[in-house]
């Protein structure tokens, strides 16, 4: 229950950026688009994805769901190589927002730009660690190393399946042509405004 509260707060947020921006639709127009005509609402159409992937990816980078990440306790006193000392009992996170907004890390990162992983992605031959579930020391949406979300990849597949659909289906806009929601912030968690109303046109 808690893994599919989880999905549908990121499904919101996306939901809000992709209406603020109804002119950015990963379509079939080039490469990592959706094309459902040669394999159809299959698992390796959503492979070929890349764009929605990139914008999934942004879409966390920018306006993820919290602040910190990897969240533990010290069961016991423990010192890191260079000399920081964890007392037992303490516990320590990972500043995921601060690092994901970090001009040192992301070009602009004050900017949300869609389609940033899918063009780094072609810039460098495809390369896979910049798909939206793979993992870093500067991307910890999804955590990192050994202890890294086991779920993100069925959890990437029903978002792009979820946001392919809409895409494809319908024209989005946020009521009143209004500025994209802001998070409401409580501790660590960031929520995606539940009071906003996002207006949706079926395609004719």
């Amino acid at each position: 229950m808690l893994q599919q509260f989880r999905r549908a707060r990121i499904a919101l947020l996306k939901h809000y950026s992709l209406s603020r921006k109804p002119s950015i639709h990963p379509t079939s127009s080039g490469r990592g688009g959706i094309d459902r005509r040669k394999r159809g609402w299959s698992k390796a159409s959503l492979q070929m994805m890349h764009k929605i992937d990139s914008f999934l990816k942004e879409c966390q980078r920018f306006a993820g769901i919290g602040a910190v990440s990897l969240m533990r306790k010290a069961l016991k006193d423990f010192t890191f190589s260079d000399g920081t000392f964890i007392p037992k009992g303490t516990s320590i996170v990972s500043p995921s927002r601060c690092l994901h907004l970090d001009d040192e890390y992301y070009d602009d990162a004050l900017v949300f730009n869609p389609f940033r992983f899918s063009r780094l992605r072609d810039e460098q031959g495809g390369d896979a660690k910049h798909q939206y579930v793979s993992t870093s020391p500067i991307y910890l949406s999804f955590g990192h190393g050994k202890h890294a979300c086991p779920g993100r990849f069925f959890a990437a597949n029903e978002l792009k399946s979820m946001l392919a659909h809409v895409v494809v289906t319908y024209d989005v806009k946020l009521e009143d042509n209004k500025p994209r929601p802001q998070g409401l912030k409580m501790g660590f968690d960031i929520a995606a405004d539940p009071f906003a109303s996002i207006l949706f046109r079926k395609r004719v």
